[in-house]
């Protein structure tokens, strides 16, 4: 998972140390090595549906929730898709409640 204002690599304890959690240097170094310039990820809840984090440099990760109202209709998410646009241009995030 992404980590805002942070550098480099982390245990990711939140989710029982699974995974690791990275910083926004990680993210720019893997993002320029690739000739990419957004990494978007998903199945991390965010309560608007979606958030970005900024880089730098014209880098950054989108984290995308499509479901709504999380768990079973219950929770006060919105949820989002993310439209991709040509090179150029950034993504549009379309947000949406149930």
């Amino acid at each position: 998972d992404p980590l805002v204002n942070s550098i480099g690599f982390e245990r990711n304890e939140p989710r029982g140390g699974a995974g690791s959690l990275f910083g926004e240097d990680v993210t720019r170094k893997f993002l320029e090595k690739h000739g990419l310039r957004h990494l978007v990820r998903s199945h991390q809840m965010v309560e608007a549906g979606w958030e970005y984090i900024d880089c730098s440099g014209g880098y950054g990760v989108y984290t995308v929730f499509s479901a709504a109202s999380y768990p079973n209709g219950s929770g006060y998410n919105a949820g989002a898709v993310l439209q991709l646009r040509p090179r150029d241009e950034s993504p549009v995030a379309l947000q949406f409640e149930l």
